[in-house]
């Protein structure tokens, strides 16, 4: 085994059940600190910049997404999260690719903790099972014999070992410049509201999915591989909804207050393959 990555192998999950489960994590879900292990110490980062406005993209701006698969109790995950903190200000370093507030198309991050490291030290307060099963339809559909952290999914399409900042700034560009179909809709905030609207789509059955995503998460790890770090993390996801079929120029509104640190995405996924055609975010 390397030790940049840790593989977990699928047991008993055959193909076609996967491809017929659909992961939406509960409706109620707590935007701050849950309650976990009675030692954790859990904390909020400083507060971050203040908001910033996401245009709504054009055909030549459309955004990049990141889905980074990971987890406090996996020691190889702490460095793919730097990176992703690092694409999430803009740092350069990652082979020259611009973050979310570049001149390229932005980027989308969405950081999301798998729950099969709980039993082997410490129980991560942001793993959900529903996470664990949404990275095991991703792996049945891009052909892998198991599920590995940290991964990185880009697109819905490729993936590549989250901390490898080489190889995931090839994906980038690789998806900024694909010619694959696209979506095209925005994400606009009316006072509590958000309105989502899909002006344009490919002609493929497709899901709108609404993702609520908090950053300036930190934890003190007490036990397991990460025992004594303090660890700060990136836009963790905090719950998905499925917003059902897509459908052109019928705009759905949905009640979400403004949340400090918290901002919303919307994306268009192909309902077979779960590249993603389209997204849009907003804080």
């Amino acid at each position: 085994m390397h030790d940049f990555l840790k593989m977990v192998t699928i047991v008993a999950l055959p193909l076609v059940s996967i491809a017929c489960q659909r992961v939406t994590l509960p409706e109620a879900t707590e935007l701050h600190a849950a309650d976990g292990p009675t030692q954790r110490e859990l904390s909020a980062a400083p507060a971050p910049a203040p908001a910033r406005a996401y245009p709504a993209p054009d055909e030549a701006s459309q955004p990049v997404v990141i889905e980074l698969f990971s987890s406090e109790g996996c020691s190889s995950c702490p460095s793919a999260e730097a990176v992703l903190r690092e694409l999430e200000a803009g740092v350069a370093g990652v082979a020259g690719v611009a973050g979310v507030t570049g001149s390229q198309p932005p980027l989308i991050l969405l950081e999301q903790h798998v729950d099969y490291w709980n039993g082997l030290g410490w129980a991560d307060p942001f793993s959900k099972a529903a996470l664990s099963e949404r990275q095991k339809m991703y792996s049945a559909r891009l052909h892998h014999d198991g599920v590995y952290t940290p991964q990185a999914i880009v697109n819905g399409r490729t993936d590549v070992v989250g901390s490898d900042r080489e190889g995931l700034s090839t994906r980038i560009r690789e998806a900024r410049t694909s010619s694959s179909p696209r979506a095209k809709l925005s994400l606009l905030r009316e006072g509590g509201d958000l309105v989502v609207n899909v002006e344009q789509a490919p002609n493929t059955p497709s899901e709108l999915r609404l993702f609520t995503a908090e950053s300036g998460l930190v934890t003190h790890v007490l036990r397991g591989e990460n025992q004594g770090r303090t660890l700060a993390h990136g836009p963790i996801v905090r719950e998905i909804v499925s917003l059902g079929a897509t459908r052109l120029g019928a705009p759905v509104r949905l009640a979400r207050p403004k949340h400090d640190r918290v901002r919303y995405v919307v994306t268009v996924a192909d309902t077979s393959s779960w590249a993603i055609l389209g997204a849009a975010i907003v804080d």
